[in-house]
């Protein structure tokens, strides 16, 4: 049976949106521990940019922008640099960020969005963005009820690129809504 190449043309283009988010929500290789965090150049001009970017998507849907706070942008970075360490994408740690976000600003919730992808990906702020706009549990973290939030980001000598946004309430609200995203 022949399949015709309209269909194949939408499976390979769904195939290689799947093993973009994957790489956006796990392990890619590298994995392990024991990688240095490496400073490359106009890495903080991309980190800038994404958090624009998630500004500029979140207007686009109604919302406000989120005023960048030193703190969460401290905390955020060292999961960056932590995660780029080990060589993992992932949550570890959370509960130390989240009970120092807490006592800091006086909010229950929060949400955090982490995200591997590679130089070799490029430097596009808006296809990195793109990433966590297409997985519903990132982008419900990027739309949620949030004023503040921080944004770290480091790279590896692997050329991995390590991401996370940190987002809270604005500080005293002692905010309460639903959980969302890394469910804190």
């Amino acid at each position: 049976m022949k399949i015709p190449v309209a269909v194949r043309i939408l499976s390979t283009l769904a195939l290689s949106s799947i093993a973009m988010l994957v790489s956006a929500c796990g392990p890619l290789g590298g994995g392990g521990g024991n990688h240095r965090v490496v400073e490359a150049p106009g890495l903080r001009d991309l980190g800038s940019q994404v958090y624009a970017a998630s500004n500029a998507y979140r207007k686009q849907n109604g919302l406000g922008s989120l005023k960048r706070e030193k703190e969460l942008d401290r905390l955020a970075q060292e999961h960056s640099e932590s995660m780029a360490r080990r060589g993992k994408l992932d949550h570890s740690g959370a509960s130390g960020r989240t009970d120092q976000v807490t006592a800091r600003f006086s909010v229950s919730e929060k949400a955090e969005n982490v995200m591997r992808t590679h130089v070799k990906m490029g430097r596009d702020p808006q296809s990195t963005l793109k990433l966590w706009i297409n997985s519903p549990g990132h982008r419900k973290n990027l739309l949620g009820p949030y004023a503040l939030s921080g944004l770290g980001i480091a790279q590896d000598e692997m050329g991995n690129i390590w991401i996370t946004q940190i987002y809270a309430p604005a500080a005293g609200s002692g905010s309460r809504g639903p959980s969302v995203g890394r469910y804190w």
